[in-house]
């Protein structure tokens, strides 16, 4: 059941319609009040401020579309042959709602895809309830950030969560008591992308593809920001007073919704919408800031880099400088001085507790640490990492995590710098970082005696 903070906080629901398809079968009027019922049964009675669908709405017939627009789902179409293209819009979608929805608030994800998982790691860190709805097979990370789980058929239904065991048998072994288990749309689903998901800094983000329903009922959030245009929407009241699943929907009323792209400061005077390509960069910028904020790491232009650089293969030739200014302009990071040193935070943010890379001394850590670090740094899988590392701040994720899991890369890197400056373990290039040398000797003297 949700826990008090949660019961009436506002709750998003993201749809990945690619990986969990509407059953033939299914009446499609149905979702969006059998989703309310079934987090009503678990009291997640606050209001639903969107529930958003994506995928390529070619491959959906046109009478799913329609059920689903009548009744608030909003659908997004993701062109075909752009690879995990929904995938990465769901995830800038989510990551920018965060922004004007602080914790505590109600995430539901409906997919069974592993590329959502350390988003929702991260935001579970930051005080946000994750909850997931899974195809048949879903990835153990994914199901783990989870405080609840609903098997898809349950939830199209209104049916319970799975139980904490992942064994529910009121639920699992009687499925088809639910939904007829018959072919589901086939929506081809592409292979999995690879993206260092980390957020807490969101602005509620443009729905990239073609908006085409409302805001849903349930108390639709009618507090947020910023000039949008009107659209006149059908869509029915969905009513939190009853946890009944329907089968079929008898009333749908009409209502004239004053509806505004998604969001935030894209479209208000002075600041027009930004490309797709651009609003993915400012996603990345924000993806890392709560990634250093986190690590306890400086939000420097030059930490900001190495953190989109060697946190994710894919970011490796990420323009930075390109991403950061419309990070900016879009008024969704401010610049701070600190001294000297100029900082980038998210909206609303302020500069974060950080580590000294330069600080510290070798009795600032247990005698297990520098044994664990030398250890490691004796091995050959060890050895083989470091020296192929391309940089200081690469070195220190490698040391994170095949090393020192359990602390803070801010920390890593203080730990480095007295690998290199005080335990003489590591040698670098004067004038840079490779070529990188190890001399790790049998035993080491106790420098914090």
């Amino acid at each position: 059941m949700a826990e008090s903070h949660y019961q009436k906080a506002k709750i998003s629901v993201w749809w990945d319609i690619e990986n969990c398809q509407v059953p033939t079968g299914c009446d499609p009027h149905t979702i969006a009040q059998n989703i309310s019922a079934a987090l009503v049964k678990m009291n997640y009675c606050g209001p639903v401020s969107t529930i958003s669908a994506y995928g390529d709405t070619t491959r959906i017939p046109a009478s799913v579309q329609q059920a689903l627009n009548s009744t608030g789902i909003a659908l997004n179409h993701v062109p075909a042959g752009v690879k995990d293209a929904s995938d990465k819009k769901i995830l800038v979608d989510m990551l920018f709602w965060a922004v004007d929805n602080s914790a505590p608030a109600n995430y539901l994800l409906i997919s069974g895809d592993r590329d959502f998982s350390n988003a929702l790691h991260q935001l579970r860190m930051r005080r946000y309830n994750i909850l997931l709805a899974q195809p048949q097979n879903a990835s153990a990370p994914l199901l783990a950030a989870a405080k609840s789980v609903w098997l898809w058929t349950s939830l199209l239904a209104g049916g319970p969560p799975l139980s904490s065991n992942g064994d529910s048998p009121q639920y699992v072994h009687n499925a088809s008591s639910y939904l007829p288990n018959s072919d589901a749309l086939r929506i081809p689903v592409s292979d999995p992308i690879q993206i260092n998901q980390q957020t807490n800094f969101f602005h509620e983000s443009p729905h990239l593809g073609t908006q085409k329903s409302s805001n849903i009922g349930r108390g639709a959030d009618s507090k947020r920001k910023g000039k949008q245009p009107q659209r006149n929407t059908s869509q029915p009241n969905i009513s939190r007073s009853s946890s009944v699943p329907i089968g079929v929907q008898e009333d749908q009323n009409n209502a004239n919704t004053q509806r505004r792209p998604y969001p935030g400061v894209w479209g208000t005077p002075g600041c027009s919408q930004p490309s797709e390509n651009v609003q993915g960069l400012i996603g990345v910028v924000l993806l890392a800031l709560n990634t250093l904020k986190t690590e306890k790491i400086m939000p420097t232009e030059a930490n900001i880099a190495d953190c989109i650089h060697y946190g994710d293969p894919k970011h490796r030739k990420t323009n930075v400088k390109k991403a950061l200014k419309g990070a900016v302009e879009q008024q969704l990071v401010v610049k701070q001085n600190l001294g000297s040193l100029q900082m980038y935070v998210g909206k609303n943010e302020n500069l974060w507790k950080t580590v000294k890379p330069s600080g510290g001394n070798p009795s600032n850590y247990p005698n297990a640490t520098w044994d664990e670090i030398q250890n490691f740094l004796k091995s050959s899988a060890g050895r083989s990492a470091i020296m192929a590392s391309q940089c200081r701040y690469e070195a220190a994720t490698i040391m994170k995590k095949m090393c020192l899991k359990e602390l803070a890369l801010g920390n890593v890197l203080q730990i480095l710098h007295l690998v290199i400056n005080a335990k003489k373990w590591i040698t670098q290039h004067p004038s840079g970082w490779q070529p990188v040398n190890i001399n790790v000797p049998e035993s080491s003297p106790d420098w914090w005696d």
